[in-house]
């Protein structure tokens, strides 16, 4: 914004790893405001990313973003559309201001929880933990739709993709997994960070949700646990060794038997159960602020439909 925009031209981000494949947008000043510019792009989204091509990664080719077009008006109407939509995003920020300190600090308890076990250098298999069960169960039949979340609606620690509301009888066939409280779930692909997450108020919102089967899940074993179970699984130490047991030719991922090769540091049950008092009202919290940022960008999706509705011209290319 005020400089340039920069477009991920893969559909995933990496953990870790620096995100070699990007677009570099950089708008004329003179003739589009950046803001504007961003807000257009944000509103043709779906469009953008329907115009990836590719089988196992989706990726957009440089001729697929200088073929792209947006609407521009006048440059008075585009300093209004911002002035409208500005709001929105500072509002979102703020939170994502105040989530990433929320989750540093939940890192640092989750620290100090298990500084024994790391000290020592003593690993335990995850998938043995007493502290949780690995959920292997696919979602049973349901009447009437639940809102299916694939891989690409989750990034990071949050739900960013609108998903889909399917049927039973109608819902793709990768719509596996049931999703219940306390469960964490996290993407089985290579070098993503992308973990669902539903804690323990969670049930309602979780009994509508059906994810894809391209997420291994887990339950805590009591709602004390699960705050250790979705730091464990959140960490740097478990994504590394996610990473290093994937395994496949095209598209490499974590399977049950890398699963199970799994060790990490975990703490004794009083430390287990110190960590789920102290760090679940820190994860509430933050539960809260990605809700508020979900309705947040909902209704910002709606203002932009609403304006970006209307026939404006001229088009625009992005080269």
């Amino acid at each position: 914004s005020g400089r340039g925009l920069i477009i991920p031209r893969r559909a995933h981000k990496t953990l870790n790893t620096p995100q070699k494949s990007v677009a570099i947008l950089k708008p004329d000043p003179q003739q589009i405001d950046p803001d504007f510019l961003y807000f257009a792009i944000l509103s043709e989204i779906r469009r953008l990313i329907d115009a990836a091509g590719g089988t196992a990664q989706k990726n957009l080719l440089l001729r697929d973003i200088r073929a792209f077009s947006v609407r521009v008006p006048s440059r008075s109407i585009q300093e209004r559309v911002v002035t409208i939509l500005s709001p929105f995003d500072r509002l979102i920020t703020v939170n994502e201001n105040r989530i990433e300190s929320l989750q540093s600090l939940a890192r640092l308890l989750y620290r100090q929880a298990t500084s024994d076990a790391n000290v020592s250098g003593a690993r335990q298999l995850f998938t043995s933990s007493i502290f949780w069960r690995f959920v292997s169960e696919n979602v049973g039949r349901y009447g009437g739709t639940k809102r299916y979340y694939a891989t690409a609606d989750i990034d990071g620690l949050d739900v960013v993709g609108d998903g889909v509301d399917v049927s039973y009888e109608q819902k793709p066939s990768r719509a596996q997994k049931q999703p219940d409280k306390c469960t964490v779930w996290f993407a089985r692909m290579k070098d993503t960070y992308k973990v669902a997450w539903y804690g323990p108020s969670d049930g309602t919102r979780a009994a509508g949700h059906v994810l894809s089967s391209g997420f291994a899940g887990f339950q805590a074993a009591e709602e004390e646990f699960f705050p250790l179970l979705l730091l464990t699984i959140s960490s740097r130490e478990f994504q590394a060794e996610k990473n290093r047991y994937c395994t496949g030719a095209t598209q490499m991922s974590l399977t049950n038997e890398g699963l199970s090769r799994i060790a990490v540091p975990l703490p004794t049950e009083q430390e287990a159960r110190w960590l789920g008092r102290s760090a679940a009202p820190v994860l509430a919290q933050i539960s809260v602020l990605q809700t508020a940022n979900r309705g947040l960008r909902e209704v910002r999706r709606l203002v932009l439909e609403r304006i970006f509705s209307k026939e404006v011209s001229p088009e625009v290319s992005l080269s």
